[in-house]
């Protein structure tokens, strides 16, 4: 059998009652510190959820509750409180990545050589960026709320309501070519690249364009042409020159033949005379279209002004 003393047992239970003074005077002061902790937290962020987290906080403060219930909501509104801000910290990082994406397209449109132009489906200009600042001479001031057809010749006007309607469908064009008139009136042949512009749930709201400018494209490619089609009147003419070449010398045999039937004084020798330097004339000239058919380089020579007068004289 255990036996103890009266002291040992009252030494015990006033060591009892002290731990637990101690521990409800701990609980009241965090209850009190986590108090002023929520209210700087809500103190530090605005909008309709945080009246509500404040109107919460509010109520936890209430005399009638008891400190455990009061210990226990506040540890739940604090854990509200964090998820809150978490959420919004998560929200403003999301937007700042957002902004930045739509910085990198801005400077990626602003830098383009082509002309980027957004419009409305009605033909109303939206966007415009540098290069088609450039390209057509109208500042984007001055395009932005106003009709694109004011950089369209009248008779073209009719091909942007059929390009708006195909983009309105969902369609997309591809290198289509054009004609576009700048502010100083100068028309310019423009190849054009248009896609539909779609809302956030998919709807179509308008269409961009991204135009360039051919001219010199243009310019470039009829002069290839023209080269071609010299070439193509080479080839006929060192054809036409070798043909006629081997009927010359058909015909300069029987005039020397003819010549030397005919005495030195005889006057109609001065005829057949004149027909063989015509001859020889003649197949000068088919010379040169064979050089000029085979691309041959000439050779200047010096000639005689009175001969070549007299000849033609």
């Amino acid at each position: 059998m255990l036996v103890t003393s009266k002291p040992l047992v009252d030494a015990a239970l006033l060591g009892i009652f002290i731990g637990l003074a101690f521990a409800v005077v701990l609980a009241i002061v965090v209850a009190h510190l986590l108090s002023w902790r929520v209210k700087q937290i809500l103190s530090s962020v605005d909008g309709p959820r945080d009246e509500q987290l404040a109107h919460a906080a509010a109520r936890q403060n209430d005399g009638g509750m008891s400190l455990g219930r009061r210990l226990l909501r506040t540890f739940r509104m604090v854990a509200e409180i964090d998820r809150e801000l978490a959420r919004r910290r998560r929200n403003e990082q999301l937007l700042q990545k957002y902004l930045g994406r739509d910085q990198l397209y801005a400077a990626v449109v602003g830098s383009a050589n082509d002309a980027i132009v957004t419009k409305t489906l009605d033909g109303k200009v939206t966007g415009w960026n540098p290069a088609a600042e450039r390209l057509f001479g109208y500042a984007a001031e001055e395009m932005i709320g106003r009709s694109i057809d004011i950089i369209i010749p009248p008779e073209r006007r009719s091909d942007l309501h059929h390009i708006l309607e195909r983009i309105a469908r969902g369609e997309f064009i591809d290198h289509f070519e054009t004609t576009r008139v700048t502010k100083d009136g100068r028309v310019l042949d423009v190849s054009l690249s248009i896609s539909p512009v779609r809302s956030s749930t998919g709807e179509i709201i308008g269409a961009a364009k991204i135009a360039r400018d051919m001219t010199e494209q243009r310019q470039l490619r009829e002069q290839l042409l023209q080269a071609h089609k010299m070439e193509a009147v080479g080839l006929m003419a060192g054809g036409v020159a070798h043909d006629f070449n081997n009927l010359l010398l058909v015909m300069m045999i029987h005039a020397e033949l003819l010549r030397d039937e005919y005495e030195p004084s005889d006057p109609r020798l001065i005829g057949i005379t004149e027909i063989i330097q015509s001859i020889n004339r003649a197949r000068g000239l088919t010379r040169q279209l064979l050089a000029f058919s085979r691309k041959q380089p000439t050779e200047a020579t010096i000639i005689n002004l009175s001969e070549v007068v007299a000849g033609v004289h």
